[in-house]
């Protein structure tokens, strides 16, 4: 719902050859996109345990995410994790 609105603001900080917005992925297509990635960088201002930081670490991906919930704990476990406050 937010995404027009989301890449106006991309466009409008210059980012916009520098982002890209995709569609809803299968899991496996979520698995390939974060294979190709130099890093996740996770942003929540809530998380419980996110999935997502876990299926990051566990293909090895160097994470950057916000201090909050089961991040600061995942993170403190990771050599190369790194905690946003």
């Amino acid at each position: 719902p937010l995404r027009a609105e989301l890449e106006a603001r991309a466009a409008a900080l210059g980012l916009a050859s520098r982002v890209v917005f995709l569609r809803a992925l299968s899991h496996e297509e979520v698995r390939a996109e974060m294979r190709r990635a130099t890093a996740l960088v996770l942003t929540s201002r809530y998380e419980g345990l996110s999935h997502t930081l876990l299926e990051a670490m566990a293909l090895e991906l160097p994470v950057a995410a916000t201090a909050v919930g089961g991040n600061t704990e995942l993170l403190g476990a990771g050599t190369a994790a790194r905690g946003l406050s």
